[in-house]
């Protein structure tokens, strides 16, 4: 199915007994034409995500049940895949071009995305692109996930994507480029430059998770923080984010683990420290590229306006005496206040402190030094980040604060083994 995009339709042997990959499509030329912009998308994504495999792939070959026309196989050979239709006995194929297939795939999120605007008759703005996730979401909503309606779907994902990289690209100006690291089926990213900062949008990626989740993930929030950022980039207040350990722009901003130390045990899903810009609608993560000596200043301020936050700190019940911190959308990071934690083992009388940070927003502390307290907060943490939406969860680990300072975590698998019987 040339719409399956994240997978290889056959798996053959050649005459010299070589692995081929074979990526069918048995449209006519006329209807692969007729969403020409479309086809190219789909067709460079079938390719360049299989050769990321590791089924020891020797080569990739189109299949098309028509001869496809001069210009759709211009991209397809560019690939360097190999080319064969039901009309051709021998497959074509050319050394790899890459300059020539980045050109035709930036040329078709261009068209795509005005065909989109086009097609719903709105301007190619952030009000523009708003009204077209509402249609699209809408149009999906009755026709079924991935499996029952693959076309749907990946047709969705492409042209919201488009329609979000022409509105940036009008905004902002920039240009779409390969993403070797994959973070979306459709492997592009669009790169801009906003108030002398390098920017990177992940359209695809969040378009497939507005797909999944929902208005939650509008790709049209990527903009909002694009229009903080050229607003007032220098001005929004350096704070601390808590981030998930999968956090997919850990690579690419200035951040650390909780816990120094923590490398030491791979085995840990270690949430991040970042360093980031409260913006009025966003926030805005800092270059890794960062010089070490402005990265260490942000550090500092960032831990001055972490001290200055006020937060709600309430003692409840849970069985175990404990401390619910909230009331603010950075209370979570408020452990990591030294001075404020160090209050924390004062009021629950304890040098140990047990904290969990399942969801953004939300953080809890007990007796770090009494297992029932320990198991009692694993079992919550693990409830609450389990139900949070997927963009609000940080980490269902216990760890343990000495003297106001992140000292270590707890290993889990007894209390894993507890919940897992109380479960059956």
């Amino acid at each position: 199915m040339y719409s399956t995009l994240d997978s290889i339709d056959i798996v053959i042997t050649n005459e010299a007994g070589e692995k081929i990959g074979v990526q069918t499509d048995h449209r006519s030329a006329e209807e692969i034409e007729s969403e020409f912009a479309l086809s190219v998308i789909f067709a460079l994504t079938r390719v360049l995500g299989v050769r990321r495999s590791d089924m020891d792939l020797h080569n990739i070959r189109f299949h098309h049940q028509a001869e496809p026309s001069s210009e759709f196989l211009y991209v397809l050979l560019a690939t360097g895949a190999e080319v064969q239709s039901d009309e051709s006995s021998t497959p074509q194929s050319n050394a790899e071009d890459r300059d020539a297939w980045q050109a035709a795939a930036e040329s078709a999120f261009q068209d795509l995305g005005q065909q989109v605007f086009e097609r719903y008759e709105v301007a190619p703005t952030l009000d523009g692109l708003q009204a077209v996730e509402s249609h699209i979401l809408d149009a999906l909503q009755n026709a079924g996930g991935k499996e029952e309606n693959e076309i749907g779907y990946w047709t969705a994902i492409a042209e919201l994507g488009a329609a979000t990289g022409l509105v940036a690209q009008q905004a902002f100006g920039g240009r779409w480029q390969f993403d070797p690291e994959f973070h979306s089926t459709i492997p592009f990213m669009f790169f801009s430059n906003v108030s002398d900062n390098e920017v990177n949008l992940n359209a695809f990626g969040k378009s497939e998770r507005f797909i999944e989740q929902g208005l939650s993930q509008a790709p049209s929030q990527l903009l909002v923080q694009l229009n903080d950022m050229a607003a007032s980039f220098d001005q929004g207040q350096v704070m601390f984010g808590l981030k998930p350990a999968d956090w997919s722009l850990r690579e690419m901003s200035l951040c650390k683990p909780l816990i120094k130390n923590s490398k030491e045990h791979p085995e840990a899903e270690m949430p991040l420290v970042a360093v980031v810009r409260d913006m009025p609608n966003t926030t805005q993560t800092i270059p890794h590229t960062t010089s070490e000596e402005e990265a260490e200043a942000l550090y500092e301020q960032a831990q001055t306006n972490v001290k200055n936050l006020e937060i709600e700190a309430t003692e409840i019940d849970l069985g175990v005496k404990a401390i619910v911190l909230q009331g603010d959308y950075y209370a979570c990071e408020k452990v990591l206040d030294d001075d404020f934690m160090r209050s924390m083992h004062a009021q629950l009388e304890t040098p140990l402190l047990a904290v969990t940070l399942p969801v953004k927003g939300m953080a809890l502390i007990s007796n770090g030094a009494e297992l029932t307290c320990v198991g009692t907060l694993y079992a919550i943490a693990c409830g609450q980040f389990q139900e949070a939406p997927e963009q609000d969860r940080i980490s269902k680990m216990v760890f343990v604060f000495e003297d106001g300072m992140p000292a270590g975590f707890v290993a889990t698998d007894m209390f894993d083994e507890i919940l897992e019987s109380e479960e059956e």
